[in-house]
């Protein structure tokens, strides 16, 4: 089963701290493997402060299709990460992996009030500093949403982006598709994103749309 290898390709940060977001992700173009290329993508983010560990239905509401599963290797900094990983057999000698993951970073305004650097912080202009962050050099992700606009998510300030992610696995060459939404609520500013395979795009799109849109803060 694939199940290990995708993970370890996937997991990277993504947390942009508004005070930080000029900073570049550096990649190590001299790691052997995927996960090595991961870490070192990691490595080129300033390291972000905790997060508040109380569980994340304190601070929002958001439907998770049933079929996922909490999980805990995808990110280290988001408060919320579900996956959903199934082989499926085509036929009696061969069968494919199914997946569908879920993360959700939380930046408390209160946090972003005590940064050294002063500035307005929106909807936009947080999602700006966070597609900055993503598009750097050889991190290979494409915007799929090159004027994006503010809209309204349950009376919230909302941003919706979406990208695709080029990655390079022992089985060749793996085309993602992700879906991000900036949401800015009263409380903190919060990322929601959520990925599959390119080419299972078809079974997961419609959930992908339905997580975004169930987001409320509480």
């Amino acid at each position: 089963m694939k199940f290990r290898f995708i993970l370890s390709i996937l997991f990277f940060p993504l947390l942009i701290l508004s005070c930080t977001a000029d900073s570049e992700m550096k990649n190590d173009q001299s790691g052997t493997n995927e996960l090595d290329e991961m870490n070192a993508l990691m490595n080129g983010l300033n390291e972000p402060n905790p997060l508040d560990s109380s569980d994340w239905r304190n601070f929002f509401e958001i439907a998770v299709p049933a079929p996922m599963q909490e999980m805990d290797e995808l990110n280290p900094t988001a408060i919320a990460q579900y996956g959903y990983v199934e082989e499926i057999a085509i036929d009696s000698l061969s069968s494919i992996v199914k997946e569908h993951y879920l993360i959700v970073l939380m930046e408390l305004k209160s946090a972003i009030e005590g940064y050294p650097v002063q500035r307005e912080i929106d909807a936009m202009s947080y999602r700006n500093d966070a597609m900055n962050a993503l598009l750097g050099e050889g991190n290979g992700f494409q915007n799929l949403t090159p004027e994006p606009e503010i809209e309204q998510l349950h009376d919230l300030d909302c941003v919706r982006n979406e990208l695709s992610r080029t990655i390079y696995g022992n089985n060749g060459e793996i085309l993602l598709y992700y879906q991000l939404a900036i949401v800015e609520g009263e409380n903190a500013f919060y990322q929601i994103l959520t990925w599959c395979i390119d080419s299972q795009r078809q079974d997961f799109e419609y959930e992908m749309e339905k997580i975004i849109n169930s987001f409320k803060e509480k």
